[in-house]
C-alpha cells in the first residue's frame, strides 16, 4: 500500500465524488475489483459553519466478522476513535446487502473516510461516497431541498447524483438539461487518483488551504 499518497486533507469544496478504485479481476479483464493490501485515510474539510451529507451508494465490499478484513470507516470529525464513526453499529461497514441508499450527517465542518482491505484477491467492486457540505441558513444562494431544508451548491441540481435525501435536486426534468456530476472550481476542475480511490471534487483554492496534489485540467 503506498502510503505515502494517503493521509491528505481535502480542503473547501463544494461537492466530492469518492470511489475505489478498479483493477482487473484475475483471469477476467472485463470484470474489476477494488485491490488488496489497502489502508489509507482521507479528511475533507469544507468551510466552518458547514456540516457533510454523505450518501454512500454501489457498496460491495467483502463480507466478514466486524468487517475485519475489508472496511470502509465514516468518521464524524478528524479524530479515528470508535465514538466518531457515523455507522449505527460504531465499526466498519462491509458486505453486499446493505440497504442503499445510506445517509450520513456530520455534526461539524470535518468528516473522514478510511478505506482497509486485507491481502487477500477478491471479486468485490468497492464503494461510492458522495460528500455534500451544506448550511441551514434561511437566505440560501444555492438549492435548498425540499424536505431537509438544506442549503447545498446549485451544481448539484440535475447532474445524475442525488445529493438530497428526498431527491428534489434531480426533479423529472432535468432530462432537459444538459448536466452531469460537475464540481466546477473558481480556477480549474481538478481530479486525482489517490491510492485506492479516485476523487472528484471542487477546490477554490483559498488562501491557507491544503490539498491533495492536484491535476488540474479544463474539464473532468
Amino acid at each position: 500500500m503506498p502510503g505515502e499518497t494517503c493521509g491528505y486533507t481535502v480542503d473547501y469544496g463544494d461537492q466530492f465524488k469518492v470511489v475505489s478504485q478498479q483493477i482487473p479481476h484475475g483471469e477476467e479483464p472485463e470484470r474489476t475489483s477494488y485491490p488488496p493490501n489497502v489502508s489509507c485515510t482521507i479528511i475533507f474539510r469544507t468551510q466552518p459553519g458547514k456540516r457533510n451529507f454523505l450518501r454512500l451508494s454501489n457498496f460491495e465490499v467483502e463480507t466478514s466478522r466486524f468487517c475485519a478484513r475489508d472496511g470502509l470507516y465514516l468518521y464524524d470529525g478528524g479524530r479515528e476513535v470508535s465514538e466518531n464513526l457515523l455507522s449505527a453499529n460504531k465499526h466498519a461497514l462491509c458486505g453486499t446487502t446493505l440497504s442503499l441508499p445510506n445517509y450520513f450527517v456530520s455534526t461539524g465542518h470535518e468528516v473522514m473516510i478510511k478505506f482497509v482491505t486485507d491481502g487477500s484477491n477478491n471479486s468485490y467492486r468497492g464503494f461510492m461516497v458522495l460528500i455534500t457540505p451544506f448550511t441551514e441558513d434561511e437566505y440560501c444562494s444555492g438549492f435548498t431541498c425540499h424536505l431537509t431544508k438544506r442549503c447545498i451548491t446549485m451544481k448539484a441540481m440535475c447532474n445524475s447524483e442525488y445529493q438530497c435525501e428526498d431527491g428534489s435536486d434531480e426533479p423529472p426534468n432535468c432530462h432537459l438539461l444538459n448536466a452531469g456530476f460537475r464540481p466546477s472550481c473558481a480556477y480549474c476542475h481538478w481530479s486525482l487518483l489517490i491510492s485506492s480511490w479516485f476523487i472528484i471534487a471542487c477546490q477554490r483554492l483559498l488562501a491557507g488551504s491544503r490539498l491533495v496534489p492536484s491535476l488540474c485540467t479544463t474539464r473532468l
